[in-house]
């Protein structure tokens, strides 16, 4: 096996030991993974057991970055590992420094903290492998929010479709669909018609805007705040859409979304 060149050698030593801010340890791991030189993992091999759970994440971030299941596997036992452990990173310092209660009070934090930052890992990893062990997390009331914030960085992770229907009395002309991360393109949706679905491989989204033809007039309507919006769970979707007096003096009418549905 060669010797790293001087600049990896160099972050490998920077990475051992920061070991007080995982922040910018992470950062040093991307760069680590980023020179793609296989020959560093065994160094690192006797960290992956490490019992700061983030430091251990981090190490399994640069297994994982450079192809190694090793790496992906530890991720997924912190994500499980709910056991006692000491106070470590990912714990806000003031919380520490103004704490009086009694010895192991930092537990149910750094559970979730460590839990917390392996899925976020995951995200920034954006490898399609881990969304077997994502998708049943999406549910969980202390990770589902982060975890569905992962599967929205994987590439083409949600792969959903979505229809229109016009339950309303007037013709919807030039529908396009946007979402924060795209839009679909659904052209004119007669009064009472539904459309064939279309491919929404980043998902569909509870809100959307919409862009469209009123009078010849091409109309956008704006979601105000995307903050907080995520892909809803599912696979086939139907968006109930009509249209409504609209109470702006320059457009006669503008979209209602009634109802949104998921059909599979």
């Amino acid at each position: 096996m060669g010797q790293p060149s001087s600049a990896l050698a160099q972050l490998l030593t920077d990475f051992e030991h920061e070991l007080v801010d995982y922040e910018p340890q992470l950062e040093i791991a991307t760069r680590i993974v980023e020179l793609n030189d296989h020959g560093v993992l065994p160094r690192l091999e006797k960290w992956l057991d490490h019992e700061d759970r983030h430091f251990r994440a981090n190490v399994a971030f640069i297994f994982s970055g450079l192809g190694d299941t090793r790496g992906f596997q530890v991720l997924y036992s912190i994500i499980d590992d709910c056991s006692d452990r000491p106070l470590g990173q990912g714990i806000p310092p003031m919380r520490i420094l103004t704490n009086t209660d009694p010895e192991g009070w930092w537990m149910p934090d750094q559970v979730l903290a460590d839990r917390y930052y392996a899925v976020h890992l995951l995200g920034v990893l954006r490898d399609p492998r881990a969304v077997d062990v994502l998708l049943p997390l999406v549910a969980d009331d202390e990770l589902g929010t982060k975890v569905r914030w992962a599967l929205v960085e994987i590439p083409h992770v949600w792969d959903a479709r979505l229809r229109v229907v016009n339950t309303g009395g007037e013709d919807i002309e030039d529908l396009t669909v946007l979402s924060p991360k795209g839009r679909i393109e659904f052209g004119d949706v007669p009064a009472g018609s539904t459309t064939a679905y279309r491919e929404a491989p980043d998902g569909v989204f509870g809100y959307a805007a919409f862009r469209l033809e009123i009078d010849g007039q091409l109309v956008t309507q704006p979601v105000i705040d995307w903050v907080g919006e995520l892909p809803m769970v599912g696979k086939s979707f139907t968006y109930k859409l009509e249209l409504v007096p609209s109470p702006y003096p320059s457009v006669r009418l503008m979209v209602r979304q009634v109802e949104v549905t998921v059909d599979e």
